[in-house]
């Protein structure tokens, strides 16, 4: 059976992320560690993201509820 390996290729990243890919002769490596970095900052604006959809989904159901109330 064939191992398959997972990961990023450097010339990809580097098209994004450039600091994140190094040169050493004709060899492109990874600087894997940085991208936890930008998992961390991906996750805290996807957060804000899901809050502020989560106020207006409340204040949508307060006004429908609202509305309800009216027809009732």
């Amino acid at each position: 059976e064939k191992k398959k390996d997972i990961g990023f290729i450097a010339q990809d990243v580097e098209e994004e992320f450039p600091a994140l890919v190094s040169q050493i002769d004709q060899r492109m490596g990874l600087n894997y560690a940085g991208f936890s970095v930008l998992a961390i900052k991906a996750i805290q604006e996807q957060q804000t993201i899901i809050e502020n959809q989560q106020e207006t989904i409340s204040d949508l159901l307060k006004r429908v509820e609202a509305l309800e109330e009216k027809t009732q």
